[in-house]
């Protein structure tokens, strides 16, 4: 499946889109298969994943193709080696170093700096030599990092707009392991226009990056409706639902310790918990709830499952409540599932978790809760009038209706899109 020959094209506009592993049914699969299906309806998309993508694809609908020449160029030893001389010739890598201070000369943080220059060196040669051929309107990345600059890079060198989306890696510095993000200012600034996913995130880069606020717009994300109404428990169990990755900025573990101290609290309560996902944290929030007594059968541990199982399970399994206790998010598209579906929501209060767990939808945490917080909140949750139960879940479901839906969402990303070449102030290069 690739591009089809530069010479044949529709009359609609040509997008390319970068992504990571999408059409792989992987990663942004879930978040990105609804915009794309929309995407389609009024452009020809191009999709151009950074990864190589081999296995258990997405079937692309009509006006989609897949080009996969970017994720095979990159692994070549011979554009390893040349992207890497240019990364050190590159003088804003020496100008990032040097923004880490004295930190700047340790050997891990300069080698990260010049890895990430490769990268943004790579797209750059890459995409100037594939826009120069393709016929393409406009360029997107679904993500404002390394491999994003470098194709805005190349396409403002042959005048093709560029835009892109923000989430949370791309966007706070506390997410970046080095503890700040390199080459972001010139990543901003590569773009015509950045899209953050969330208020959040949009206030960050506007305060952090004053130059480039009239650029800068939100644009939600979005789900499909529920495919059912949502249920709640009857027989007088508690269940809990949080779905993940499991890695350190999920904190799976701390909702582990959470749930533990909740049954230490009241050992009479009746509850279960389920988390959907997998990785390397996971182990350790198995091992905790196998040190409490007879906790690993109120504890249930799927793995990761296909997104729209994940939303069947929402839609069709009684769960009152789920969490997410991330120490740094953009906005969850988890927490818009479960809203769809009716679910109270509990979340800490970090990036754009407020803009969707708001009055009535259920409960923000602190950024950093102890288990003890936790635990607190989930048991007062359990003692809600049903009334009240009711109220909330109708009001999750609204909230996402007016906020989070992705035919509303998706329509009016599309007019952004369309009008990308017309009204885009000139950023500075």
């Amino acid at each position: 499946m690739a591009d089809r020959p530069e010479g044949r094209r529709s009359s609609r506009p040509r997008i390319a889109l970068l992504t990571h592993t999408f059409p792989e049914q992987i990663g942004e699969f879930a978040f990105l298969a609804p915009e794309i299906s929309r995407l389609a309806n009024d452009f020809d998309v191009v999709l151009i994943p950074s990864q190589v993508a081999r296995a258990n694809l997405w079937p692309l609908p009509p006006g989609v193709w897949l080009q996969s020449g970017f994720s095979e160029y990159r692994p070549r030893w011979s554009v390893m080696l040349a992207s890497l001389f240019r990364a050190v010739a590159f003088p804003s890598t020496y100008r990032e170093m040097l923004a880490f201070g004295w930190r700047g000369l340790s050997p891990r943080v300069a080698a990260t700096v010049v890895a990430r220059a490769s990268r943004i060196m790579s797209a750059r040669q890459w995409f100037r030599r594939y826009l120069s051929r393709s016929d393409v309107d406009a360029v997107y990345s679904w993500w404002a990092d390394g491999f994003g600059y470098g194709m805005a890079w190349a396409a403002s060198d042959l005048g093709i707009p560029s835009v892109a989306r923000a989430h949370g890696y791309e966007v706070f510095d506390e997410r970046d392991r080095l503890g700040r993000i390199p080459f972001q200012r010139e990543t901003i600034a590569s773009f015509d226009l950045i899209f953050p996913v969330s208020q959040a995130g949009a206030a960050f880069l506007s305060h952090k990056f004053p130059a480039a606020a009239e650029r800068i717009r939100v644009r939600y994300l979005g789900v499909e409706p529920s495919p059912g109404d949502g249920l709640r428990s009857t027989d007088g169990v508690f269940r809990i639902l949080s779905c993940s990755s499991c890695i350190e900025v999920k904190r799976v573990e701390l909702l582990a310790s959470g749930i533990l101290e909740l049954a230490r609290e009241h050992p009479q309560f009746k509850f279960q918990w389920t988390h959907i996902g997998d990785g390397p944290t996971l182990q350790f929030a198995r091992d905790l709830i196998r040190s409490a007594p007879d906790m690993h059968e109120r504890c249930y541990f799927p793995g990761v499952l296909p997104p729209s199982t994940v939303r069947k399970w929402m839609a069709e399994r009684p769960y009152d409540v789920f969490v997410n206790v991330s120490s740094s998010e953009g906005l969850p598209v988890t927490l818009m599932e479960a809203a769809s579906s009716g679910i109270p929501l509990v979340a800490t209060d970090v990036g754009g978790n407020s803009e969707i767990v708001q009055d009535q939808v259920g409960y923000l945490l602190p950024r950093d809760p102890t288990p003890r917080q936790l635990a607190d909140v989930l048991y007062e949750f359990s003692l809600l009038h049903p009334v009240d139960v009711q109220t909330m879940s109708l009001s999750a479901k609204q909230v996402w209706a007016n906020q989070f839906s992705a035919d509303s969402n998706y329509a009016r990303f599309v007019q952004d899109l369309c009008s990308v070449s017309d009204d885009v102030p000139n950023p500075p290069r």
